[in-house]
């Protein structure tokens, strides 16, 4: 079993779900893909923060492990971002194809 991240547990979730879902929950969870759109927006925001405070002079990481922490937390937000976008095309194609039958 993988690592219990918050995206592995979403799509974990969402995979032993999603045939049970009603089309109102999976509309709802359509909207996941904005969700994402919101946290990239702010991933690139701190990203271009980050990278103006390590070319200044007074550079405010003293340490290895404070940039790291700061790049493991943005790779955090990116896999859920991702994940986001996923359940989000997902539910779509499911509420496609429940469309058609």
């Amino acid at each position: 079993m993988k690592e219990p991240t918050f995206s592995n547990v979403l799509t974990e979730l969402f995979s032993h779900t999603k045939n049970t879902l009603s089309n109102e929950q999976l509309q709802w969870l359509t909207g996941l893909d904005d969700e994402a759109d919101c946290q990239l927006s702010n991933i690139s925001e701190t990203l271009g923060r980050l990278a103006n405070t390590l070319s200044s002079d007074d550079c405010q990481y003293s340490s290895q492990s404070e940039l790291a922490g700061a790049l493991w937390m943005l790779q955090s937000h990116i896999e859920n971002a991702r994940t986001a976008y996923y359940v989000s095309a997902e539910a779509q194609i499911i509420l496609k194809n429940r469309g058609r039958s």
